[in-house]
């Protein structure tokens, strides 16, 4: 491969590479302070990774112009420090001074660009900080700590994109380098010209690469620290709902006391009520009987008279009595239908209660599991992490090794004024994406704002839900106390209508007794009224004492309902914390395997490096006796015609001996390397010892199968024919 390269660079220039490298160097010693002068703006160019992008574009419109050009568009004469292009006019030291001041210039006005653009994003960035911090704090009393968790995770967010955004653009230089490396070994000057280039671009990418590693590192310090606060506070938050459950049960306890002992206390008053409307009118009937007794002058017919008088006012009260009941027991079936539809409701209520307290449980368990899981997880990425930090440490020391020894290599004068231009060009086109990236950002944080105003918006209208649901508890509240209070009067009238009943009977039945017994019956009557007075006294105190308390258990029954409230939002605040640190474990694992990648294609480039550099060394190898003897400056380019007197068996010696050389070397490095850097030299061992495609294919399997745990063996025949030895 090296002795075809060899032998079409000495057609195109007439000489060996020897006498081109030799002479080369006498060129390096006419044009050192331009060279220095473009080295020093390709190392000012070169701290960034857009501008690697930019040089390995000028490497790629270098090459082009080679390959269409194969003759070099500038000469050296004999003797002088002019240079001459092709339509035969001359470059004198005052043009390469106006060139190489009109170049310092484009510099300064570049430079000057850059620091103007770099000071107006500052103030924009400071303008938008300030109003951001502004509106902040308008809003900042109803949500400050889950406005704070969410900035934090936003933050991280963009940090990880910008830096998946980078190690995308890496990996896409990485890919762009290793084609030109393809290329390189197609060209021996261009090797010579670029490789320093691509050496420096790789230790800034390493560099980027360990500031970045650096700053996952913090972001994943941050997110344990997080996850840590969240476990405090789920803790603390299991506390208090064991003690609303006691809130809640000792609540329920004390209403159904309390109603049953209202309950109780209004039977009581209706019955005293009752029995003292009834001593009255008995005692009333008595006086009357009484009055007429002491009469003498009462004749038997006029008694009669009155009693028959008193018998027919005792049957219509009767009778009003008996329509009255019927009313009360037709009113009270739709009552009491009504009742048991409003029990069934409550009991359903009850029952979802039931359900939904323990799916929420569940759901705690559940995500006490997946904090577990993900503290593992973050154990096993810190593990990985470290040993990565262990490998780019290895790489960048090993780069730093092949930096030094390739110091020696330098390109051509022309070629890096092309590639000076194409650096002007892309970092034009670098401000130009700077200010698209401006306003994108602008754009985000127009959208920021607007979704800022739909959250206050959602938020009120969640206020406004509340207070309409607290209108309907206390309505429903009020329509069960009237409730309450209709089936305590009926129940009163009922057991009024059964008194009276009971006394008409009496009163039938006692119309013969004596009125000794109706004296002594007053007067016990009236020791009884004074004790129910004395007892209705201490039920009205009771009473009392009662509604105070049920104020209370209302009290603590709106708090209970507070909490629950910020309960719940509290786990609404850790869904969307688990969410988030889903996507963030998402995307370190991506950026992960995007670092592995990487890792594998620098090891790759690295290797292919290494070899090139000994083979070039071995090929640019000359006697010391050849160097004494070609001391003219004048043979640094010959005219075509002198490839002519070399004679063919020369080439061929020195071809086979280099094929032979390069083709142990490659051997030797296939078998004594492991399977992973042995697949990436399948390839050179096919082309050397000219494989079919499908022997390529064949060792390139072997190679995989025996890399993998669990992949299939191909097939490599059976008997004679085999490829392989088959195991004992």
């Amino acid at each position: 491969m090296f002795a075809t390269l060899k032998n079409k660079i000495r057609e195109e220039i007439g000489s060996d590479v020897s006498t081109v490298v030799r002479n080369a160097g006498n060129v390096r010693a006419i044009n050192s302070r331009h060279m220095s002068q473009i080295f020093l703006i390709n190392s000012t160019y070169t701290g960034s990774t857009s501008s690697i992008s930019g040089s390995q574009i000028s490497l790629d419109g270098s090459r082009e112009e080679n390959t269409a050009s194969p003759s070099p568009p500038v000469s050296l004469k004999k003797d002088s420090f002019d240079f001459k292009l092709n339509d035969n006019m001359q470059l004198s030291a005052k043009d390469i001074k106006k060139l190489e001041n009109r170049e310092d210039e484009w510099r300064k006005r570049l430079a000057k660009k850059e620091i103007e653009l770099m000071k107006r994003m500052e103030k924009k960035e400071e303008e938008w900080k300030v109003r951001l911090f502004e509106k902040e704090k308008e809003w900042k009393k109803v949500v400050e700590k889950q406005e704070k968790d969410k900035n934090k995770l936003e933050e991280e967010l963009r940090d990880i994109q910008n830096t998946k955004h980078s190690l995308e653009l890496a990996l896409k230089d990485a890919e762009e380098y290793k084609k030109k490396l393809y290329t390189f070994q197609e060209d021996a000057e261009q090797l010579e010209g670029f490789q320093t280039q691509e050496m420096a671009k790789i230790k800034h990418l390493l560099l980027a690469k360990e500031q970045e590693v650096e700053e996952k590192t913090h972001h994943l310090k941050a997110a344990i620290a997080e996850i840590d606060s969240l476990k405090s506070e789920v803790s603390r938050l299991r506390r208090y709902e064991d003690e609303l459950n006691n809130v809640q049960d000792e609540m329920e306890t004390l209403r159904h006391s309390t109603q049953r002992e209202r309950a109780q206390l209004s039977c009581q008053l209706a019955q005293t009520e009752e029995e003292v409307r009834h001593l009255k009118d008995k005692v009333f009937v008595l006086e009357q009987r009484v009055a007429l007794e002491s009469n003498d002058q009462v004749t038997v017919d006029e008694r009669i008279a009155d009693l028959m008088r008193e018998r027919a006012l005792l049957e219509r009260k009767l009778e009003e009595a008996h329509l009255h009941l019927s009313d009360i027991k037709t009113s009270w079936s739709g009552k009491i239908s009504s009742l048991e539809t409003q029990v069934g409701r409550l009991s359903r209520q009850a029952g979802e209660e039931g359900l939904e307290r323990r799916r929420v449980e569940e759901e705690s368990e559940k995500l006490k599991q997946r904090i577990k899981q993900l503290e593992a997880e973050i154990e096993v990425n810190n593990v990985v992490m470290a040993t990565k930090d262990a490998k780019l440490l290895r790489m960048a020391e090993d780069i730093d090794e092949m930096a030094t020894e390739l110091k020696e290599l330098r390109a051509s004068v022309d070629d890096e004024v092309d590639e000076f231009k194409r650096q002007i060009e892309s970092s034009s086109k670098q401000i130009t994406q700077l200010k698209q990236d401006l306003e994108e950002t602008t754009t985000k944080l127009s959208s920021a704002n607007s979704e800022l105003a739909h959250i206050r918006l959602t938020l009120e209208g969640e206020r406004m839900n509340n207070s309409s649901l607290h209108l309907e508890v206390a309505r429903l509240r009020e329509d069960l106390e009237s409730e309450r209070t209709a089936s305590a009067t009926l129940k009163v009238c009922l057991e009024k209508e059964k008194n009276e009943k009971d006394t008409v009977l009496l009163r039938n039945a006692q119309v013969s007794q004596d009125i000794e017994i109706v004296k002594q019956e007053n007067r016990r009557q009236e020791v009884e009224n004074i004790e129910l007075q004395n007892r209705i006294e201490t039920l009205e105190h009771n009473l009392q004492s009662k509604s105070k308390e049920i104020e209370q258990a209302m009290i603590t029954l709106e708090e209970t309902k507070q909490r629950m409230l910020e309960l719940e939002d509290v786990e609404q605040n850790r869904k969307k914390m688990e969410r988030n640190e889903t996507l963030l474990k998402s995307s370190l694992m991506d950026l992960e395997e995007q670092l592995n990648e990487k890792t594998k294609t620098i090891k790759v480039l690295q290797q292919r490096l290494t070899d090139m550099k000994k083979t070039l060394q071995r090929e640019l190898r000359v006697p010391s006796s050849s160097l004494d003897s070609d001391a003219e400056p004048s043979a640094a380019i010959l005219k075509p015609s002198s490839s002519k007197t070399v004679t063919a068996r020369h080439n061929n010696t020195r071809d086979d001996d280099v094929n032979f050389k390069y083709l142990k070397h490659v051997l030797i490095k296939f078998l004594t390397s492991r399977e992973y850097e042995a697949l990436h030299l399948t390839r050179a061992v096919a082309t050397l010892l000219h494989f079919s495609p499908e022997e390529e294919r064949l060792l390139q399997e072997t190679l995989e199968w025996k890399m993998s745990w669990f992949g299939t063996r191909p097939n490599l025949g059976f008997g004679q024919t085999a490829k392989a030895i088959p195991p004992s």
